[in-house]
């Protein structure tokens, strides 16, 4: 990640005339905080975006960023108190365009200069699976989970059931606390990724030093 602090007192942006033509910028502009935060995606390429770089500006810093993953679809910015200590924070996505809807997610914090507190990819629970009867059982250390089989599973053994990596995460607004969660999803599928039996869903609470898994349940695939 590369920061570059610069002192200034207005939005610092400057689009030119090949940015507005190429179409390979956003700006994202939140009030949520007690001083405007402004994020602009800056890349190279159109549909598919390469050397993706975040410029942030707090109001009175300029801060720019590389993301861990600096390249993909579709690049965006969700703001929100994930740590609860109103700082601004903001969840950063982008999509690979493959057929298994994998996505980069991280979050970062800005306590003076922007802080990575969370990489979905950096987060792969070890979970275990087998078939039992029409069911396929998912188990996370003492907590076991079910979701049933669909028929083109028949045709497969145990050895052909997959569970994935963590393809998406999404914001989750607890009202009591006043904060949000992260809600991450595994696919589960038999044989090929396009039988897709459903998701295992882990629910998390970010700090500034690790995350903290307080939720496990399933989803189906509608």
């Amino acid at each position: 990640m590369k920061i570059l602090p610069l002192i200034l007192s207005f939005p610092p942006f400057l689009i030119t005339s090949q940015d507005l033509a190429r179409k390979n910028f956003e700006i994202y502009f939140s009030q949520i905080y007690c001083t405007p935060l402004i994020i602009e995606i800056k890349s190279s390429g159109q549909t598919f975006r390469e050397n993706i770089v975040l410029t942030i500006f707090d109001g009175q810093q300029l801060f720019e960023i590389s993301p861990q993953t600096n390249y993909g679809y579709e690049p965006n910015i969700f703001f929100g108190d994930f740590l609860g200590n109103n700082n601004p924070q903001f969840l950063y996505s982008v999509q690979n365009g493959g057929s298994g809807g994998y996505g980069a997610y991280e979050v970062y914090s800005i306590d003076k200069t922007p802080e990575l507190v969370f990489n979905l990819a950096e987060f792969s629970p070890q979970v275990q699976g087998s078939i039992k009867n029409d069911l396929v059982e998912l188990t996370y250390e003492k907590s076991k989970l079910y979701l049933p089989l669909n028929e083109e599973s028949r045709r497969f053994d145990e050895k052909d059931l997959t569970i994935s990596m963590s393809s998406v995460a999404f914001p989750v607004y607890n009202p009591a606390l006043k904060k949000y969660y992260l809600k991450t999803y595994q696919p589960v599928y038999m044989g090929y990724r396009a039988n897709n039996l459903g998701y295992l869903c882990f629910t998390l609470e970010l700090t500034p030093l690790k995350s903290n898994i307080i939720n496990i349940s399933t989803s189906l695939n509608h």
